[in-house]
């Protein structure tokens, strides 16, 4: 009688992780496509993945696992820890989006119950990369640009490219028949027309440190000279007629734009402009992190900060922009050391796991694409608050906690 309530309760987990596993899914794959629908999603799935605990109370978690639990507790901590700390007011309707890294306390215990495959997170980067190019679709035939219809611009470029990115990985991995592949490598030039769509200059560095990496280590170990110069002078042809193209025409603007934005800035011409907002953002961030350096300010000292340098003319800034367009400076100033630690131990945590999973032949593959995921996040930090916005926190956690089960399967079933 107990084996058999054993093995009722196990089946009920099993199909109950399968469903709210299903939910993620929509939530990771619909960020590509449409901000606020994904987002409701990924707020609701703090409250609802929980429910697994009352079909299965104990577990025990790798420590791929422990390791996510535990960073995402200490983001919720040192968040919340420097919101209260301002003393003239809390406005908790902001703090609803770091109840998002809780997440994995739901999220982990649900992929414990299920024999995650490969072939489940290769099918959501496909969808995921058709959604992308269905944004580009919507602007256009809304007369929009640069992923308006998405909602929110900046998220939707880096996503979409990280998704295109970990397509192109998993594009090189053999065990997969030519259909994977082939749709992997289709994704990837979907994903990736997103985020050339988008503007994102932040996504466009992040893809040219990959690649310049990638192709590095790619020509330190080819042994073949005759491999390289046709690998070379691929590479040359195919850049040479994108940059003639529209999207190479694209980029070629954006990238003059910035350069000219700095030096009009430093000239003192060019405050509003999208540069000169983002070094006005930087410079109140500083501010603030002078004057409240061990938990930060929170929002609302970040805000009232922002005021009092407008008014004093200090700055120029378009009222409706709320933070300090990037990661540390943000953490800085709104969570203080606590809150920049945090973050640093976040990503050297995720970095080793992952590291260590590169370092073995049958988790190469889900080390190399975790650490695509991780340095993805660092460099889209320098121009947005990545692991400040909802969309974001949900993706990076969702993503990740699907790498880790696999990375952690994989090894256990040697």
């Amino acid at each position: 009688m107990y084996l058999f309530k054993k093995l009722y309760e196990q089946d009920v987990a099993i199909t109950v992780s399968g469903i709210l596993f299903i939910i993620a899914a929509i939530a990771l794959a619909g960020s590509h496509l449409d901000a606020k629908p994904s987002q409701s999603i990924m707020t609701a799935m703090v409250w609802l993945l929980p429910v697994i605990y009352l079909f299965r109370i104990k577990y025990n978690f790798s420590s791929g696992e422990k390791l996510q639990l535990v960073l995402g507790c200490l983001l919720f901590f040192s968040a919340l820890l420097s919101f209260f700390s301002y003393p003239e007011g809390v406005d908790l309707k902001p703090f609803r989006t770091f109840w998002l890294y809780l997440l994995p306390l739901g999220l982990v215990p649900v992929l414990a119950n299920l024999k995650v495959t490969k072939e489940w997170l290769l099918t959501i980067l496909i969808i995921s990369g058709i959604f992308s190019f269905a944004v580009i679709l919507k602007d256009l035939n809304s007369g929009g640009v640069r992923g308006w219809r998405h909602g929110l611009p900046i998220p939707y470029g880096v996503i979409s490219l990280t998704t295109g990115l970990l397509s192109l990985i998993f594009f090189f991995d053999r065990s997969l028949n030519r259909y994977w592949r082939i749709a992997l490598i289709s994704t990837f030039l979907l994903a990736f027309s997103g985020t050339i769509w988008s503007q994102t200059r932040g996504g466009w560095l992040y893809f040219a440190l990959w690649a310049s990496f990638v192709a590095s280590v790619w020509l330190w170990r080819e042994a073949s000279i005759t491999k390289k110069l046709v690998a070379l002078v691929v590479v040359i042809l195919v850049a040479t007629v994108l940059l003639q193209l529209r999207p190479g025409e694209i980029v070629q603007d954006r990238i003059k734009r910035a350069a000219l934005e700095v030096e009009m800035y430093i000239d003192g011409k060019a405050a509003m402009s999208s540069t000169g907002q983002r070094f006005d953002l930087w410079r109140v961030a500083g501010q603030v992190f002078i004057e409240s350096p061990i938990t930060g300010s929170g929002l609302q000292g970040f805000i009232s900060k922002r005021d009092e340098m407008l008014a004093n003319h200090t700055i120029a800034l378009f009222e409706n922009l709320k933070h300090a367009h990037n990661d540390l400076r943000w953490m800085a100033s709104t969570r203080g050391i606590v809150g920049v630690l945090v973050l640093m131990f976040v990503y050297i945590g995720l970095l080793r796991f992952y590291w260590r999973k590169f370092s073995y032949d049958e988790t190469r593959i889900y080390g190399a694409a975790g650490l695509t995921v991780v340095c993805g996040a660092m460099v889209y930090g320098l121009t947005d608050i990545f692991m400040s916005l909802k969309i974001t926190i949900g993706y990076f956690f969702i993503l990740n906690a699907i790498l880790i089960r696999l990375s952690e399967q994989e090894l256990q079933s040697r």
